[in-house]
Formats: C-alpha cells, sequence, structure tokens
C-alpha cells in the first residue's frame, strides 16, 4: 500500500488536470515511476539536519541627503 507521499498514476492524473496539460495514458505510469525516482533523493534527506542560514542582508538603496 502506498503512503501519502507516493506519486502514483492518478495523482499524476490529477495534477496533469490541475496545469490544464494532457497526457498520453500509456505513459502515465513511466511518469510516475520517473517522478519517484526524481524525488527519492529529497526524501531521504534529513531537514532537521540541515544548518539554517541567517537572511540575507539589506541594506537602503536612497542616496544619502
Amino acid at each position: 500500500m502506498a503512503d501519502e507521499t507516493t506519486i502514483t498514476p492518478e495523482i499524476v492524473k490529477q495534477r496533469a488536470a490541475l496545469a490544464g496539460i494532457s497526457l498520453d495514458e500509456d505513459r502515465i505510469e513511466d511518469i510516475a515511476t520517473t517522478m519517484e525516482a526524481a524525488l527519492a533523493p529529497l526524501r531521504s534527506l534529513d531537514l532537521r539536519a540541515i544548518r539554517l542560514v541567517e537572511p540575507a542582508v539589506t541594506f537602503e538603496a536612497a542616496w544619502p541627503e
């Protein structure tokens, strides 16, 4: 059984319909498999281990008077 984060052919169909594109029915399974393979490295990351970066420095671009 697939969990809620698994990309299934049904999800591919729904996303394509929302985007307003048509897909060849024979390719939907391949698209779902390819999307799963592409997302696998991202899903294996431990997001808590990623060091947070401070916001970028901002400056006032106005010329001083």
